[in-house]
């Protein structure tokens, strides 16, 4: 339907695998009467004039009494766009069909469809069934948010407030490996739809850049640790792998933003995922200022305290006695 509500828009396409088909300019037509909207059917009566036989990766064979087709239908929701290339969503339902073409030959004029007409001279061979949906795209946005707002700041946590490193260590690395799946997602329904495919929009490149920073501030976490067992000294590799994490987290978050904001959103069905990233970024607002509050405490002397060995300015005083004392230098 156009975006007025008056009238349809048609836009033909073609596609030469499992994924969202895409417009074909070549194809060269005229419209005819009986065109627009009719007791709640949208119907388009056109007359091809050039394309009509013959595509790049494709053709038709009027002389074909079973000549292999395919529809896709759905889902059931308002869609209205003037432009031939919106971006559509995943179909609801499929199938494949054969059609009869000599049967189409005769007169010019477009055939009369209403509620009494009938199907003639086709063969439904196949039929998807309903409510498909891209179920990668829903779990890519849950795997994301469930890492990014809910493991990685609490590992923070695990190590602010436990002092427990090897138990930071774990979760942190269990939250990269599911992140990995998560972006594995991501890269799989985004080869199903023609405005993704290219790995270009700024919300697939912003979340490579998070991935690659990800290993980065994991692998530099992990040489610190090394470095420290055999020196017993903090590195400057400490402070780089504390603020690429923190940047990690607030580039993930900016960039689901960046998500609901792009036609990428087209993507996702059966959920709204728009509704659940403000209610993570909440979540993450009220986790982030207590793990804040021990970094100011702990800053001087986080690194060298890791391995629950005296700090560079604390002498040999214990866990506990250390914290009771930073407690009186907080404001």
């Amino acid at each position: 339907m156009n975006e007025q509500g008056d009238n349809v828009t048609f836009s033909p396409r073609t596609s030469q695998g499992n994924y969202e088909p895409k417009y074909y300019p070549g194809f060269k037509y005229e419209v005819l009467p009986g065109t627009g909207l009719f007791d709640g059917h949208m119907v388009f009566s056109g007359h091809c004039t050039s394309g009509c036989q013959n595509w790049k990766g494709g053709y038709i064979d009027v002389s074909d009494n079973n000549q292999k087709a395919t529809y896709a239908a759905g889902p059931v929701e308002g869609f209205q766009s003037n432009d031939p290339k919106a971006s559509v969503r995943y179909h609801a339902t499929y199938g494949s069909f054969k059609i009869d073409m000599k049967r189409t030959f005769g007169n010019a004029d477009a055939p009369v469809l209403d509620d009494q007409s009938s199907s003639s001279g086709t063969t439904l061979d196949e039929a998807g069934g309903g409510g498909k949906s891209d179920k990668k795209s829903i779990f890519h946005g849950v795997v994301m948010i469930f890492v990014f707002v809910g493991l990685m700041p609490f590992g923070i946590v695990l190590l602010r407030v436990g002092h427990w490193v090897k138990w930071h260590a774990l979760n942190q690395f269990v939250a990269m490996i599911i992140a990995f799946g998560g972006a594995g997602l991501g890269v799989a329904t985004s080869l199903l739809y023609q405005r993704s495919r290219g790995f270009n929009t700024a919300h697939q490149i912003i979340g490579f850049i998070v991935i690659a920073f990800l290993i980065t501030q994991f692998v530099l976490g992990w040489l610190h640790h090394r470095a420290f067992k055999r020196t017993q000294k903090t590195t400057k590799m400490a402070p780089v792998h504390v603020w690429l994490g923190r940047l990690v987290i607030v580039l993930a978050t900016v960039n689901a933003f960046v998500y609901v904001g792009s036609d990428l959103i087209l993507m996702r069905e059966g959920a709204n995922i728009s509704q659940w990233i403000p209610a993570g970024s909440q979540a993450a607002t009220k986790l982030h200022p207590s793990c804040h509050c021990r970094a100011r405490v702990w800053r001087r002397h986080l690194f060298a305290g890791w391995e629950g060995r005296p700090g560079p300015n604390l002498g040999s005083a214990s866990w506990p006695q250390r914290t009771r004392r930073n407690a009186r230098l907080r404001p």
